[in-house]
């Protein structure tokens, strides 16, 4: 009983520190504090999620995107990904899902069309972007040294983890579909925001 008290003194102290210290690592860490009753797995996921998305929205409006501009992922299910997807729509832009089995001339004709201004991939799929110019690149991984992209974490340790969503209405796109491609070149589809109600009735 007596360690419980003093435990629990001991997170309380930290998250008074935490609460108190300006900075984004700082409010990374008390993110995490809050949510340690409920195991070290989901303090783990909160930190990477809360301060990855944060960081996430700020670099890309630090490198010009905006609300309405179209970001793609090239990327497995991993915490990148979920991060990209997220700090898409907090700054108002419109996430690009990529299937990561695409060859690169699948992967060029959807960039072109949907005038995709950015794509975050990691080093194994980094090759098929090779030929794809005018695009900034986000890679997971050692970067490209000869093609110059942005490391991942690199430039998101550099943001701030805080950030305030930019606030769309029903009729804004959200995401960027592309049919099959199977009678011809695959068609762009957006999806407006108001779509989410129809997909929450479907998943029901």
């Amino acid at each position: 009983l007596e360690f419980r008290r003093v435990l629990f003194r001991s997170v309380e102290g930290a998250k008074e520190i935490a609460r108190n210290t300006r900075g984004p690592i700082a409010s990374i860490y008390y993110q995490g504090l809050m949510r340690l009753d409920q195991g070290v797995d989901v303090v783990e996921k909160s930190v990477v999620s809360y301060g990855g998305v944060q960081a996430g929205s700020h670099y890309f409006q630090s490198v010009g995107l905006k609300a309405a501009d179209c970001v793609a992922g090239l990327l497995p299910r991993t915490p990148e990904l979920l991060i990209t997807v997220l700090a898409t729509w907090r700054i108002g832009a419109i996430y690009q899902p990529l299937f990561t089995a695409f060859e690169s001339k699948a992967i060029e004709h959807r960039i072109a069309t949907a005038q995709t201004k950015m794509i975050v991939t990691n080093s194994e799929q980094r090759p098929k972007l090779n030929d794809i110019h005018n695009v900034q690149i986000l890679t997971v991984g050692p970067a490209d040294v000869q093609n110059y992209d942005a490391d991942f974490w690199q430039e998101l340790k550099s943001q701030s983890s805080t950030f305030e969503s930019v606030k769309l209405d029903f009729d804004a796109d959200f995401l960027m579909m592309f049919t099959s491609g199977t009678t011809g070149l695959a068609k762009s589809v957006p999806v407006p925001l108001k779509a989410i109600v129809a997909f929450k009735e479907y998943m029901r």
